[in-house]
């Protein structure tokens, strides 16, 4: 069951030319599905921030669990932006 997840590993290598990938909106739904994860690793598209609000990303959506987190090759533009997104997102994270 989703809730009692406590790690998830989808990937940690993506070629962008041939996959679809995880923005950040999916990103804050499994989040909010996912409340007991304490590991994350996956790829994401931290170019793709449109109608994330960085004081409050993800309405207020908020996962204290996590404490390590692998993106990869995730593609990033801002990283001021990204990481004020992961501050809000994931409060816990001791490891980017």
């Amino acid at each position: 069951a989703w809730p009692e997840l406590q790690v998830l590993e989808i990937n940690r290598y993506l070629d962008f030319q041939d996959t679809t990938v995880l923005t950040f909106h999916g990103t804050i739904s499994l989040l909010r599905l996912c409340s007991a994860l304490t590991s994350l690793a996956l790829v994401i598209d931290g170019t793709k921030l449109g109608g994330i609000d960085l004081k409050r990303p993800g309405g207020g959506i908020c996962n204290e669990g996590p404490q390590f987190l692998v993106l990869g090759n995730s593609p990033v533009e801002s990283p001021e932006n990204v990481a004020l997104i992961l501050s809000g997102l994931l409060p816990r994270l001791e490891q980017v």
